[in-house]
């Protein structure tokens, strides 16, 4: 097929269109209708039967009118090892749908029926380590004045009633030398209002004031102030001293319990 342009059109192109009523007294599109399709069939090695391979097609989202004309576009294909042709991608106004997604609630929509992961391929460069995938918020206007930049917000799924859900950081720490790959590991996570360090479960977070559970000893001794009876102090203030030295340890008892408890000192 060959399709030029000329004088009137200056580009060549395809057109379809679509009505309901009749030619003579064509009617508006309403809500799901298919304005054009485009269907790709391959021969399945029996007899004379195609079986199709992929499709792009184009449904009205509205009942049209002059002011109403919203259309979804999709493109549909078959996964390696099956026969059955499904949505892949698709398109309404600004937002993409992706594995089934043919109402996209944002920008960029994934079907929510199982898990998904979002990744960049292995470089495929001999003996080349992997490249960077950054994901950044959005700027202020260039030359504006004491403008702050978009904030990069991490969110975990809703959850309800009792469920929670959370965030997990994860990294691939350094093994032996070699070329087997490393296991990602949990570094930092989140759940509900919980928070936790390296392999440590998340806790809720300490007030000031609270009881820890984990304990600091001083020299072998629970740490309160009679313990500090025996320090020599060379001052008209002894007791005052003592005293201080006392609340000091209450205060590293405390930080070091927290430094436990998160898993950021074993």
């Amino acid at each position: 097929m060959n399709v030029a342009g000329n004088g009137q059109y200056a580009r060549g192109f395809i057109g379809w269109q679509r009505a309901n009523g009749s030619l003579a007294n064509p009617t508006p599109l309403v809500a799901n209708d298919s304005l054009a399709s485009f269907t790709i069939y391959g021969h399945n090695n029996n007899g004379t039967t195609y079986n199709q391979g992929a499709f792009i097609e184009a449904f009205a989202t509205e009942n049209w009118s002059l002011t109403n004309a919203g259309c979804l576009l999709i493109f549909g294909s078959t996964a390696t090892g099956t026969t059955n042709v499904v949505p892949s991608l698709s398109l309404l106004g600004p937002k993409i749908g992706i594995g089934g997604v043919t109402a996209p609630t944002n920008m960029v929509s994934l079907d929510g029926q199982a898990a998904r992961t979002i990744w960049m391929e292995r470089n495929y460069t001999s003996n080349t380590a992997g490249n960077t995938l950054t994901v950044q918020g959005g700027g202020a206007t260039s030359g504006a004045t004491n403008k702050a930049g978009g904030d990069l917000i991490l969110a975990a799924g809703l959850s309800t009633g009792t469920g929670e859900s959370g965030v997990k950081i994860q990294s691939s720490p350094a093994g032996g030398s070699g070329t087997g790959d490393n296991a990602l590991a949990t570094q930092f996570q989140v759940l509900g209002n919980k928070i936790g360090f390296f392999t440590v479960t998340p806790v809720v977070r300490q007030t000031q004031g609270a009881t820890l559970t984990n304990n600091v000893t001083a020299g072998g001794s629970a740490n309160t102030l009679a313990n500090y009876t025996s320090l020599t102090i060379y001052s008209t203030d002894a007791a005052a001293i003592r005293n201080d030295i006392y609340q000091l340890g209450q205060t590293l008892k405390t930080v070091v319990d927290a430094l436990r408890l998160y898993g950021l000192l074993t």
